[in-house]
């Protein structure tokens, strides 16, 4: 016989001694939880019929049987949960989660005296069930418990998993019962799970649930366990509304603007300038090597730039010094002509004590700009003191954020060198050589401190933007640093990081990703390096990028751009001896886009493998918010995401002679980050649910790179077979095709039947709710999602085998028990639930 459970909440209950006074009875304490148990009855009667107490649930589910109704040792008890109403924070008075749990149960069997403690959750249910049943006793029922797979007996133990509380534990017990649904909701999964037990306790197939499955499911909400604030409250800490009228503040980072010689490339910066102002850019971040040598005549030349733009268009420019701004053997550094020429544009920031105009901190509007200068100890008497600038400048930064955290909405840190780089270590070498006079490796105390400084820069929600490499690039730093690229990619908890940007290159000087893309030697394992567009090296083109950060309230919209040009320093001589400042031919050159994310500040982030799997996806993953901040309270589920369509590159590695030669030959793919975001929408009339923001579906190209930045041909081996081919154009731009199929599934509301409800994408030009409901695509009946809709060459049902692979993004589907409504996309966009019939009809 197979085990038969309809429940829809977890238990946990506590047994622990009474007194000290070797009493033969036994305090109960335990509690109803994840969706907690408010109100229930809860009874334990002993298998012979000879005791019975009760009690009943309160806030956070707890109930106890203590005191004259505490069990008797020895004695094996049936307890029993039911009735009452299962509420999402477990407090009585905020009623808006509370749905009523009449007629269903929570049942466990349990010694007196024997356990310090017990978890009741489905598959407990399930064997002490089939135990009393089967005329059993409670040897067979701890055998039938050792039996299930040690990762599943993980959950039902509060102290073996190491997860803070019971909130947590509920968390972990929750997310295993979704996936275990295979993407539908939770209630699913608990009939699954229960539903592949056999009569000897473990799992068998079933066409359900594996052993397999249930072991990977089990290790997956165990991580997830300790991210469970997070999840729970996937809108994150910082709300934002569909149709903000806060005002906007736009953004533009210059890169590297250096020259040969004592030149710098005035007219890449003139030619980036005019595209900002076309653009609305308001503040300038110019990060570094605004010169190439660090001479007077550079310094009028981009002044006379700058200036231009500041008078006609109301600019903020804020500058920070490159390493071409140094010149290390002079007493200071290369400091003084570098101040010379640009303290007056920073004259109303603070400044770091003792290193005015170098390092200071900015605050334009919402934002908050602190600029970091990589080479203050640069000079004679500092240079090889084994001081570290981001260690010197550190605790000032700290002091800046926690000063201006609640008055601004954002914070970007700038400085020239990324925090790592493939060629050189960047920043993050730096820190860790700190008090290394002999600069011949990292330190205990440096590495320490790297970690703290990262830890900060992530949980302030930093956006880090930097030069150098005049190659553009964006970047997760990940504060996990055990992280290992190499092994076990897919992780199945979000990340924890901060956006790392480079800014790319207005230079004539070009990098080849032969040497400068990918991490330097020893830091692999700490790093995504997520989406990488190199400039044309080796070819007649060399690129213009440009990265325009636009922030409203608490959202982010960012879009990288680059135009090739044929211009050279040469060029650049003529038309200066000519005096043609404006040689630019800013009409003739078409910026096309390489890179976007919107996002709300904090957005719930998952990188999705592609390097060793091109199958490497998703587990399902609920994505909730509370009624509050102007939120609704909405459910949503991520079913599934596969990474089939990523960028690669390929380098070629270093001769035993060149000074780069830790760099291997390499070939790799890049992974794709995910994000999810929660808008709130209560004041619209046609939106019941809040408003679900994805983001990472449509970044990546599908391009392959060689190890001079050109372009190769696409070859099927890089892709999976069951990939969708939507006849891309493969030339490292982004345009507005789809992306990979993955599927969504928003939980209908209480007060709505499943017929008065459809799922629709919002459309951001004409600003109206399209349908996501096709009716060429509806599953017809009552059916749960298969991950099997979202490949190509899979058989469809019989009523969509009409639908080729390149639409099933219109496949929709209603599953009734769980009162999910699912649908399948390939684009980026903002969901929600809409009233039936309120929305367009999608075309």
């Amino acid at each position: 016989m197979r085990l038969i459970l309809a429940l829809s909440t977890v238990a946990v209950l506590t047994a622990c001694n009474s007194s000290s006074d070797s009493s033969s009875n036994e305090a109960l304490i335990g509690y109803a939880i994840d969706d907690f148990v408010l109100r229930g009855r809860v009874v334990a009667q002993s298998l012979d019929g000879t005791d019975s107490r009760e009690t009943e649930t309160g806030e956070m589910g707890q109930f106890s049987f203590t005191g004259a109704d505490a069990l008797q040792s020895d004695v094996v008890y049936r307890v029993v949960v039911s009735g009452g109403v299962l509420d999402r924070d477990g407090l009585f008075e905020t009623t808006e989660q509370q749905v009523d749990f009449s007629g269903q149960r929570m049942v466990a069997l349990v010694k007196g005296g024997e356990l310090n403690e017990l978890i009741v959750n489905p598959i407990t249910t399930g064997i002490s069930e089939y135990v009393l049943e089967n005329n059993l006793d409670y040897y067979d029922y701890q055998q039938l418990m050792d039996n299930l797979p040690p990762s599943v007996q993980q959950l039902n133990s509060l102290s073996r998993h190491g997860v803070s509380d019971l909130s947590e534990l509920g968390y972990a017990i929750g997310h295993f019962t979704a996936a275990a649904a295979q993407g539908s909701y939770q209630i699913d999964g608990l009939h699954n799970l229960v539903d592949s037990l056999s009569d000897t306790g473990s799992f068998e197939y079933f066409n359900i649930i594996t052993e397999e499955m249930a072991e990977h499911n089990a290790r997956s909400a165990l991580a997830y366990a300790a991210q469970s604030d997070q999840f729970i409250t996937s809108a994150g800490q910082f709300a934002h509304r569909l149709d903000d009228d806060q005002e906007k503040v736009v953004v533009g980072l210059v890169p590297d603007t250096q020259g040969a010689g004592d030149n710098n490339s005035w007219l890449l910066q003139d030619g980036l300038m005019k595209h900002y102002a076309d653009e609305g850019v308001e503040l300038v971040l110019a990060v570094g090597d605004l010169t190439n040598s660090n001479t007077q005549p550079e310094y009028d030349n981009w002044l006379r730039v700058m200036n231009q733009y500041i008078d006609s268009d109301a600019m903020t420019v804020l500058p920070v010094r490159g390493n071409h701004e140094t010149t290390w053997w002079t007493p200071d550094g290369g400091a003084q002509i570098y101040i010379d020429n640009v303290a007056h544009m920073v004259t109303e920031a603070e400044h770091l004590p003792g290193y005015e105009d170098l390092s200071y901190a900015y605050r334009y509007k919402n934002l908050l700009i602190i600029a970091v200068d990589g080479y203050i100890h640069d000079n004679p008497r500092e240079y090889d003191s084994g001081k570290s600038a981001w260690v010197t400048t550190y605790p000032w930064m700290k002091q800046m954020v926690e000063k201006y955290r609640d008055e601004v909405d954002h914070i970007i840190v700038m400085t020239h060198e990324p925090m790592f780089g493939r060629a050189r270590t960047g920043g993050w070498g730096k820190i860790d050589q700190a008090t290394n006079v002999q600069e011949d490796g990292p330190t205990e105390y440096g590495i320490a401190k790297r970690k703290e400084i990262i830890k900060f820069l992530a949980d302030n929600n930093i956006t880090f933007v930097s030069g150098h490499d005049h190659q553009y690039s964006r970047a997760a730093i990940l504060v996990d640093d055990s992280r290992d690229i190499s092994v076990g990619r897919i992780k199945h908890q979000q990340v924890e990081y901060f956006d790392h940007i480079i800014a790319g290159n207005a230079s004539y000087k070009e990098y080849a990703t032969s040497t400068f893309a990918g991490a330097f030697d020893y830091d692999q394992s700490v790093h995504e390096r997520l989406l990488s567009r190199h400039t044309f090296n080796g070819r007649t083109e060399t690129g213009l990028n440009s990265s325009i950060l636009s922030f409203q309230g608490n959202l982010i919209d960012y879009v990288a751009y680059q135009t090739p040009h044929i211009y050279t320093q040469d060029d650049q001589d003529i038309f200066e001896a000519n005096e043609q400042w404006d040689a630019f031919d800013y009409d003739g050159h078409q910026w096309r886009k390489i890179d976007q994310f919107t996002k709300v500040k904090g957005a719930y982030t998952r990188i999705v493998d592609s390097e060793y799997s091109n199958q490497g996806g998703t587990d399902s993953v609920v994505l909730r918010t509370l009624n509050k901040d102007g939120y609704m309270g909405t459910e949503a589920i991520l079913m599934s995401y596969i990474n089939y369509t990523f960028d690669t590159y390929t380098n070629s590695g270093a001769s035993s002679g060149n000074p780069y030669a830790n760099i291997e030959s390499r070939r790799n793919n890049l992974d794709t980050m995910l994000q999810f975001s929660y808008l709130s929408d209560e004041d619209n009339g046609q939106t019941v649910t809040d408003v679900l923001m994805v983001n990472g579906t449509q970044q990546q190209s599908g391009t392959e790179t060689d190890a001079g930045g050109v372009l190769v041909p696409d070859t099927e081996d890089r892709f999976y077979y069951h990939r969708i081919e939507y006849d891309d154009v493969f030339d490292g731009y982004l345009y507005d095709q789809p992306g990979d199929l993955y599927a969504l599934g928003f939980v209908v509301p209480e007060g709505y039947e499943l017929d008065e409800v459809e799922p629709a994408r919002y459309d951001e030009q004409r600003q109206v709710w399209v349908s996501e409901a096709y009716s060429d695509g509806f599953v017809s009946g009552d059916r749960a999602y298969s991950a099997d809709l979202l490949k190509g060459g899979r058989t469809l049902p019989e009523e969509l085998q009409h639908l080729t692979n390149q639409e099933r993004y219109r496949i929709n589907g209603v599953n009734t028990a769980s009162r999910v409504i699912w649908f399948l996309s390939n684009r980026d966009g903002k969901f929600a639930l809409v009233k039936a019939g309120t929305a367009e009809l999608a075309m």
